[in-house]
């Protein structure tokens, strides 16, 4: 009889939610825009003294409540082209997100008229910005499944795209990573276009303290000069979706050998019986 309850026992353990614990989380997206306009005095191209500048900022910023869903979006009331957004929920079993961020930069050289003339420089520059970060516990070892893909395009060597999803523990070491990250040394069409890269990852997650992280940072610029006027854009995307599953407990008073060993006897006694 205590062989076949022992058996039972450790036949009997059954999948049970995982211990999640939500430690902290941040969830935000921003942008910040500046059109700078300078009046110029020149009496050649290389010889220029700054007659008046004006700025004309626009910023915005939005975060999300503690652990409540969250779906913003922003954009500029003075540059049309300036939007950042992210859709994203949070609980003990699924963190899930989306988020995008586009911005288009400005750059012109004209005159005012008059004699001599002089010279207005006009520049728009933009940053947008979309994180999600959560960070969580796992009491067990808990199964898992992470998807995820970053893209973007545009940045140039003028401005700069960054994009990251990274699943580490708390302390450092990185469980998975993809990035993207635009180079300023590119002047090719093809630079124009980053990823898409994507995640499709399984498995167990063991007991500890963890942080996933998703982030898309990007900047325009311009570059104004007597020959060239050349502005840039940005769009960027990602996605993430992490899923926790069930965690296998293991009875205290039966080790799986324990059982393997039990079940074992059970069967050379009946064995012999016969």
């Amino acid at each position: 009889m205590k062989l076949r309850l022992a058996l039972a026992a450790t036949l009997s353990a059954v999948p049970v939610q995982a211990a999640v614990t939500l430690d902290a989380q941040t969830r935000e997206i921003s942008f910040d825009s500046l059109r700078t306009r300078t009046e110029l005095f020149c009496t050649s191209p290389q010889s220029c003294s700054v007659l008046s500048q004006t700025n004309t900022p626009d910023s915005g910023s939005q975060s999300a409540p503690d652990f409540a869903p969250f779906d913003a979006s922003l954009s500029s009331s003075i540059f049309p082209s300036v939007a950042v957004s992210q859709e994203s929920t949070l609980t003990t079993g699924r963190m899930k997100a989306h988020a995008s961020g586009a911005a288009a930069g400005a750059a012109s050289l004209g005159t005012s008229g008059g004699f001599p003339p002089t010279f207005i420089e006009t520049v728009d520059s933009h940053q947008t910005r979309s994180l999600y970060h959560v960070e969580f516990t796992l009491d067990e070892p808990t199964g898992y499944a992470l998807d995820g893909s970053i893209a973007g395009g545009e940045a140039g060597f003028i401005g700069d795209l960054d994009l990251h999803i990274e699943l580490r523990h708390a302390g450092g070491a990185v469980v998975h990573r993809i990035e993207l990250a635009d180079s300023d040394d590119c002047l090719d069409p093809s630079c124009a276009t980053l990823g898409p890269l994507s995640l499709d990852e399984q498995g167990t997650l063991a007991p500890g303290s963890y942080v996933l992280d998703a982030e898309l940072v990007g900047q325009t610029g311009a570059l104004v000069t007597f020959q060239v006027q050349a502005a840039n854009a940005h769009l960027a995307t990602f996605d993430v979706d992490l899923q926790l599953g069930t965690a296998v407990p293991i009875p205290a008073f039966v080790t799986p050998l324990a059982g393997l060993a039990l079940a074992a006897a059970a069967r050379r006694r009946l064995s012999l019986v016969r």
